[in-house]
């Protein structure tokens, strides 16, 4: 007589105990991964400065590309 509200309560339970071990892990990596502010900011800048001189290196070569574009365009036609 109560064997399905058992299986019903045990279901429930099962599934509960799923869900805060669930919980209980991420807590642990949110702790474990908390960073300080000050090392955040630090090793955000240095990232932007790298960014930084990567676009600078991108448009240099950018740019050596188009001088070469405007070389061949140039020249090419007289020497074919």
């Amino acid at each position: 007589m109560y064997q399905s509200q058992f299986t019903e309560i045990y279901s429930r339970t099962v599934i509960a105990e799923e869900s805060v071990s669930t919980l209980e892990k991420e807590t642990i990596r949110l702790d474990f991964d908390k960073t300080d502010v000050a090392l955040f900011y630090k090793t955000k800048k240095k990232l932007d400065v790298k960014d930084l001189e990567q676009d600078i290196k991108l448009f240099k070569n950018t740019n050596h590309c188009v001088t070469l574009d405007n070389y061949l365009e140039k020249y090419l036609p007289i020497r074919t």
